[in-house]
């Protein structure tokens, strides 16, 4: 039986913080930040600046993608 590989592509965009007595987080950057900005509205760009961190359903879905 093979290993399973971790998804390259979710390792790419989601870190994980060092952890400590309630475990690590996963962290992400917001997408649609690049370019085409003029057009973006002054509280959606604020809002989709920073990092963010994978919450809910997701979190189960990273999790297994990043092989942790």
């Amino acid at each position: 039986m093979p290993k399973i590989r971790s998804h390259s592509g979710t390792g790419k965009r989601v870190r994980k913080t060092k952890g400590g007595k309630k475990g690590y987080k996963l962290i992400f950057e917001h997408a649609f930040n690049n370019h085409f900005r003029t057009k973006k509205s002054t509280a959606r760009k604020r809002h989709l600046a920073g990092k963010a961190e994978v919450t809910g359903g997701a979190k189960k879905n990273v999790k297994q993608a990043l092989g942790a």
